[in-house]
C-alpha cells in the first residue's frame, strides 16, 4: 500500500515541487499552507504516514503545529521540519517541538527522498508494535477465559464427585456426566480460539512484506 505524506508549507510553488518529487517516488500525497490547515487535514484524512512540516507559515507555524501533533497521545506520525537554511535555531526549535528529523529546503532529492523513508520505517516499527502489544492483550485475555473455565470445571467436579459418593443414583450419574460434557465443551471452544489466535499471531510475526516496500 502506497504510503502518504502530509506536505506543509504556504508556498504553493515548494508544495508543487514536493508533491511532484514524491509522487514520481510512488508516494501519495496530502498539502496544508499553514499549521491550522495542517490540523484540519489531520483530522479529514487517515493514514498519514509522515508529515513534511515548514517551520515559518502564516496564520499557525510550524513549531507550534508540531507541539499540537506530538501532544496527542493517539496520533503517531513522524515530522519532519523544512528549514529554508541551516540555522542551528530553527533547527533545535522544530525538534524541542517533537520533530523527528529536519531537512533544508535546498537539500538535493535524493536526501529529501532517504529521510522520508527512513521516517516511514519508524512508523512502521511503530505501527507493528502497537499491533503486537494488542495482540498481547488479546492473548492475555484468552489465557485467562481458559483458566477460569479450567478451575470452574475441576470446583464442579470435585461437587459433583462427593454427591456421587453420597448417592450413587443413575440419575445423578447422568447429571454429572451432562455437567461435565458442557464443561469439556466449553473447555474445548476456549482451547480452540486460542489456537486460531496464535496461529494469527505466527503468521503476523514472520510476515516482513510490508517491511521490504522501505
Amino acid at each position: 500500500m502506497k504510503q502518504t505524506i502530509l506536505i506543509v508549507d504556504d508556498s504553493l510553488t515548494i508544495r508543487k515541487a514536493l508533491e511532484q518529487r514524491l509522487r514520481e517516488h510512488g508516494y501519495k500525497t496530502q498539502t496544508a499552507k499553514n499549521g491550522r490547515d495542517a490540523l484540519d487535514k489531520l483530522k479529514a484524512v487517515k493514514n498519514i504516514d509522515t508529515i513534511l512540516m515548514d517551520i515559518e507559515m502564516p496564520e499557525m507555524g510550524g513549531i507550534e503545529a508540531t507541539r499540537i501533533i506530538k501532544s496527542d497521545p493517539a496520533l503517531f506520525i513522524p515530522i519532519i521540519v523544512l528549514t529554508s537554511h541551516d540555522k542551528a535555531v530553527q533547527v533545535a526549535e522544530g525538534l524541542d517541538a517533537g520533530a523527528d528529523d529536519y531537512i533544508s529546503k535546498k537539500a538535493e532529492p535524493v536526501e529529501v527522498i532517504a529521510r522520508i523513508r527512513a521516517s516511514l520505517r519508524v512508523k512502521y516499527f511503530h505501527d507493528e508494535l502497537e499491533k503486537s502489544n494488542l495482540q498481547l492483550k488479546q492473548t492475555e485475555k484468552i489465557l485467562t477465559a481458559i483458566q477460569t473455565a479450567a478451575d470452574f470445571g475441576d470446583k464442579v467436579g470435585r461437587h459433583l464427585k462427593l454427591i456421587q459418593q453420597e448417592n450413587p443414583s443413575e440419575s445423578i450419574l447422568k447429571q454429572i456426566n451432562s455437567i461435565r460434557k458442557i464443561i469439556d465443551e466449553m473447555i474445548e471452544e476456549v482451547t480452540e480460539k486460542f489456537s486460531r489466535h496464535t496461529e494469527n499471531m505466527d503468521g503476523f510475526m514472520s510476515s516482513d512484506s510490508e517491511f521490504e516496500e522501505f
